[in-house]
């Protein structure tokens, strides 16, 4: 359902912009999540995900695993940088790590602690979502996803900048 739908009024959340996408609890959330994604247009490029709860140390899903790859497989990018304070599941991290590299897709873990939201930003296009669940909590509520604006993602990118993830230039 797109914020522009009748029935989202029915759920009394605001939104600022069309772009947004509620994902009921009952939806594919997968699905939706990797249509979200492919537009960022990733392919061969760098990706951040700022996530704390990417890598579990309790799993929603029992194919978790799978879920999680597929998903970072439909990016098609060159470089994933998974930017968290800690890795809850550090086995499950090399083990997608692994999977990862056979396809061509670097996946590096970023020590962050400052970020709450989870946003999935693609470096060199400037595109940027939030997604209000981790991706471990798919399935188990109502959540959005949301497309950023230029300003926002400009803001994001000075946030990292300031924090050492991106250099000044980038």
């Amino acid at each position: 359902m797109r914020s522009d739908d009748t029935n989202v009024e029915e759920l009394g959340i605001p939104f600022n912009t069309e772009n947004a996408l509620i994902v009921g609890k009952n939806e594919d959330g997968k699905a939706k999540l990797m249509t979200e994604l492919i537009k960022l247009e990733a392919e061969n490029l760098r990706v951040i995900i700022t996530d704390r709860y990417l890598f579990p140390a309790k799993k929603n899903n029992p194919d978790y695993e799978t879920l999680i790859i597929d998903i970072l497989k439909s990016l098609k990018a060159k470089e994933i940088l998974y930017c968290s304070d800690r890795l809850q599941d550090p086995a499950l991290f090399t083990r997608v790590q692994k999977t990862m590299k056979q396809v061509g897709t670097d996946l590096i873990h970023y020590n962050l602690a400052d970020f709450h939201d989870r946003y999935w930003i693609c470096l060199e296009k400037r595109k940027a979502i939030v997604v209000g669940t981790s991706v471990n909590g798919i399935g188990n509520s109502v959540y959005h996803v949301n497309a950023l604006d230029t300003e926002d993602v400009e803001q994001l990118f000075k946030e990292l900048q300031s924090r050492g993830v991106l250099a000044k230039d980038e």
